[in-house]
Order: structure tokens, then sequence, then C-alpha cells
């Protein structure tokens, strides 16, 4: 997850974003992967064309908003409404998991979006973006899930840090180094 340093640099525009020619790939393999897996739980009556692509915003008390767009919300029969964030790995993550820097950030990303919604279940679905098949033969464009517990620690931790640095952004005053 980003330090408070990093959050005030985007914040404030003093962090520079060049997406290079490599890295646009790897986003357009992505926009793929979530529209392809998109349309067709649409298609099999899991998930709503409304709920696909959803934006989100949430205004905070101390005067912060956090906006995100989350990937779909889909209604099991049988267990009710979930979030599902998509997300591709390369084939080494897919065979290892996710590092554990990664699956911070997004436990962290998709328990905003729970506590926006008031939807208390999720997952995310990990699509396995590489050409070579996987461990033990699995396909080479797998699917694996894994489940995000809805944590009020977490979101407590997160909106404390977002104030802090919104107070920062405010004063025109870096945060503190820790």
């Amino acid at each position: 997850m980003a330090s408070p340093h990093e959050l005030y640099k985007r914040l404030t525009g003093q962090e520079e974003k060049r997406v290079s020619a490599g890295l646009r790939r790897v986003f357009d393999c992505g926009h793929f992967w979530h529209a392809y897996y998109q349309n067709i739980l649409v298609a099999m009556g899991y998930a709503k064309p409304e709920n696909v692509e959803r934006s989100y915003g949430y205004d905070h008390p101390d005067g912060w908003t956090g906006k995100g767009t989350l990937d779909l919300i889909v209604d099991m029969p049988k267990g009710g409404e979930y979030i599902v964030d998509l997300k591709t790995m390369n084939d080494n993550e897919f065979d290892t998991g996710p590092f554990p820097q990664t699956l911070a950030k997004w436990t962290a990303q998709v328990n905003c979006y729970m506590d926006w919604t008031g939807i208390r279940k999720a997952f995310i679905l990990c699509i396995r973006k590489g050409g070579s098949p996987g461990k033990g033969g699995l396909p080479a464009h797998d699917l694996r899930e894994i489940a995000i517990e809805y944590d009020e620690n977490l979101i407590q931790d997160i909106y404390k840090k977002w104030s802090y640095v919104w107070e920062c952004v405010q004063n025109e005053t870096p945060p503190e180094a820790k």
C-alpha cells in the first residue's frame, strides 16, 4: 500500500506518471480479460450490466473523497451478492500465489469497495494471462479465486491514513517521515 508520502505526492501533482508502451500493452491485456469474463457472467445471468465497471465515491467527514471502480457485483443463487475484482497475473505469480505486498494492496482496495457498497462478501478472480500451461498441466489461461474478508480495522487504518494525508495537503505540509 502507498505510504503517506506517496499519497501526498499523487494528490499534489508531484508524482510524474509515465506509462511505457510495454506497460500500456499489459494494461490492454488486462482490459481484454476483464471484458471477456464480465460479458460471460452477464450472459450467464450472474451479473447485471449495471453492476459491471461500477464507479463509487465515498465522502469522508474529514473532507476527502475516496473513489474507485469495482469490476462487478455478482448475485450467486445460493450465496447472495459478491464483489468480484478481476486481476490478471503472470505465470509465475499465478503458480505461486500473489506476492504479499500485492495481496495486501488488493485486500485494501476490495475492503474499500465492501465498505462503500455495504456488500460484505468479495473475492479476487485471478486470471492467468501467460500463454504457457500451468503447473501440473493446468490450462494456459486458468482461473483462481481468493476470498477477501471484510476487515473493519483495515478500513479504519486506511481512512486514518487518508485523513492524515488530506490534512497535510490542505496545510501544504508534506507528511512526517516515519
